[in-house]
């Protein structure tokens, strides 16, 4: 019923204290003793350090497009997110603060000055 291998037995005291208005989610996850517990994951990196890598690998993967001689355009670096997502890439594994990530690698690749 709660998946991994729980029995109903273990998850027993949870329902306990749930009469006492707190609810305990089991999980399978373990957390590591040097680290706090309300972190972002560990995979998720920093927009800064996402910031550089993503301009580096539009810098190598604008050479190996048909770009216009005029500069690349917003459909170009619209082609270059969808790519990085359909690859399922880590370059788009960071934090977002609520912003659309599509939209945040738009005003770096802006502000890169990297499109006309």
């Amino acid at each position: 019923m709660f998946g991994g291998s729980h029995n109903r037995r273990e998850l027993r005291p949870s329902f306990l204290i749930e009469k006492n208005g707190f609810v305990i989610i089991c999980s399978n996850a373990a957390v590591p003793a040097d680290r706090k517990f309300f972190q972002f994951s560990p995979h998720q990196m920093k927009q800064e350090k996402a910031k550089r890598l993503i301009i580096r690998e539009w810098d190598q993967w604008v050479q190996t497009q048909p770009i216009d001689s005029a500069g690349a355009s917003g459909r170009d670096s619209l082609k270059f997110f969808l790519e990085l997502q359909d690859a399922r890439s880590a370059l788009l594994d960071f934090q977002t603060r609520g912003r659309d990530k599509w939209q945040v690698v738009y005003a770096w690749l802006l502000d890169a000055r990297r499109l006309r």
